[in-house]
């Protein structure tokens, strides 16, 4: 423990689960020490001590109670660490449940009370089950008979609820995760397409696409024609971003009408399944219905809703309206809630932590309705190291009930040359690629030296490799589109490549041009290798990369 004058920091770091588990066991939970507790204490809280015949069992508490795992930084009261943590923690149980600042309420006298609401008081009481005064983590269980039925706004209101504004309880509380029974997970619509529904559709593969870019400014022409190149080369998904929705600029209709002509097209000459995502968010639930209805209407298979930005209730009530459509879920937002500062004193790394996880935040979408989910990527912009995403990743996978799982959405400073790494990274328990993922580069794929054309193509050739379990050095001599990718953001392999290069080596340096087709299966040839000479003829970078890696091969 540090110590610091107003509030108590603890110095070992959180473990977040990365495959579904116990997760008192994860969160390394014991049974807390009420014996310690005062007079005081008991008077003002006694309602929310598990009492002595209390069963602990997990499964039984899993299913009978929402169980919320938070990060408490407790305000110092008496001097005593255990005590003033269980105070907080009991207070925290008290403030979500049945109790107030003030346990002296006289709402209704015991005397006048009718025996419903005297079961009720009893029955809806949560309880400080577990917690681990190393970390700072304590379980608080809240009876399920406290939340309404498939309703997510009531769920968030209670366990993203007042106390993490409390004061009185603790300047730093952090919702890290969530238990729920599986009788009221499945009170939900959940997923109605799901990881295994996108797999039907796109394949059982990394399901590959971008997101035009710039973000803002494009007109309506060039937007829908950036779209069509990138489907064209053979990217699955193309989709708005999250502040595209019905600007000026760039209006829904016409750009939704003239995307969704282009993937007519595309899938009428190739035999392809395409998704475009259209951002639907809008500042009413009307003009969201309509715009999903268009959608709808035009054939289109996706709607994507900034589930923050929306709202929850938003998110439940498109799910509602159509179960049959791909609801993909952005998180733009998220950071204000689930990032958290971290500072050094003395030398000791430590963690303020406070808010909320997007852990936390992915199970709600998934209860929402969402089937594929932004959950960050590793090797990109948005995260700062590899473990988060796969903390968000858990709880889509997680048994919940008869729900369905979500397809986890990797983008944010993405390209083809990290795909091979981001799918390894993806697999909480192997070095194999997870290719259950939908891998999305904006920037990596226009900014590619060949165009958006030449981008998706990278993509797509990255994409199929690792579905074969080729590696990039296997197949950079013969895609031109994967040599500049390497050459422009991974000089490093790209290097590695050129010194296994030989004097009779052939390699491609002309793009393929080909429209993408089912399967991959052309029916054209594409671009031949040539030898050594002949390729620094037609692409002349190649002569100083071999003066500087490989000037043997030049002589």
């Amino acid at each position: 423990m540090v110590e610091i004058d107003n509030w108590v920091l603890f110095e070992e770091a959180v473990k977040i689960p990365l495959v579904s588990c116990n997760l008192f066991e994860a969160y390394g939970l014991t049974t807390p020490d009420m014996s310690i507790m005062d007079e005081k204490s008991r008077l003002r809280f006694g309602p929310y001590f598990p009492d002595k015949n209390f069963d602990y069992s997990y499964e039984r508490i899993k299913q009978n109670y929402i169980i919320m795992y938070l990060s408490i930084n407790p305000r110092k009261k008496t001097g005593n660490l255990d005590y003033d943590f269980i105070w907080s923690a009991l207070d925290i149980a008290a403030e979500e449940s049945t109790g107030t600042w003030d346990p002296d309420l006289k709402t209704i006298i015991p005397e006048e009370m009718d025996d419903n609401t005297k079961e009720n008081m009893k029955i809806l009481q949560a309880k400080v089950v577990g917690v681990n005064m190393k970390t700072g983590v304590a379980a608080i269980a809240l009876p399920k008979q406290g939340f309404e039925y498939g309703n997510l706004p009531q769920l968030l209101s209670v366990v993203e609820g007042n106390y993490n504004g409390m004061t009185s309880a603790a300047y730093g509380v952090r919702l890290e995760d969530l238990d729920v029974p599986d009788d009221y997970a499945d009170s939900f619509m959940g997923p109605q397409i799901g990881n295994e529904g996108l797999r039907k559709i796109l394949g059982d593969h990394i399901s590959v696409g971008t997101i035009v870019k710039p973000k803002t400014g494009l007109s309506v022409a060039d937007w829908a024609k950036t779209a069509y190149r990138s489907f064209l080369a053979g990217l699955d998904v193309v989709k708005d971003d999250e502040n595209l929705t019905d600007q000026e600029y760039c209006r829904f209709e016409p750009r939704v009408r003239a995307v969704l002509e282009h993937v007519k097209q595309i899938e009428k000459d190739t035999g392809r399944k395409l998704v475009y995502v259209p951002n639907i968010t809008a500042g009413d639930v009307d003009t969201l219905m309509k715009r999903a209805d268009l959608i709808k209407g035009l054939g289109g298979n996706c709607l994507m809703i900034d589930i923050l930005a929306a709202g929850f209730s938003a998110v439940q009530t498109i799910r509602k309206r159509f179960p049959k459509m791909i609801l993909h879920g952005h998180r733009a937002g998220h950071g204000d809630r689930t990032i958290y500062p971290e500072i050094v004193v003395n030398g000791k790394h430590l963690a303020l932590r406070h808010g909320i996880s997007m852990r936390v935040l992915a199970l709600f979408s998934r209860l929402a309705g969402i089937d594929q989910l932004h959950i960050g990527a590793p090797r990109g912009k948005m995260e700062k190291g590899k473990l988060e995403p796969l903390e968000n990743l858990e709880p889509l996978f997680r048994p919940m009930g008869s729900l369905k799982t979500v397809r986890p959405i990797c983008s944010g400073g993405l390209k083809a040359t990290v795909m091979w790494g981001v799918s390894r990274d993806m697999n909480p328990v192997s070095d194999e690629f997870n290719e259950n993922i939908v891998f999305q580069a904006g920037g990596g794929t226009h900014a590619h030296d060949l165009g958006t054309f030449g981008g998706a193509k990278s993509m797509v050739q990255a994409r199929n490799a690792i579905h074969e379990g080729k590696e990039p050095i296997d197949i950079m001599g013969e895609y031109f589109e994967t040599l500049l990718a390497f050459r422009k953001w991974d000089n490093k392999v790209y290097v590695k490549w050129l010194k296994t290069l030989k004097k009779n080596s052939k390699i491609v340096v002309s793009p393929d041009e080909r429209p993408y087709p089912k399967n991959g299966k052309y029916t054209t040839p594409g671009p031949k290798p040539v030898d050594l000479i002949t390729a620094i003829k037609v692409y002349p970078p190649l002569t100083d990369d071999l003066k500087t890696h490989r000037p043997d091969l030049l002589n």
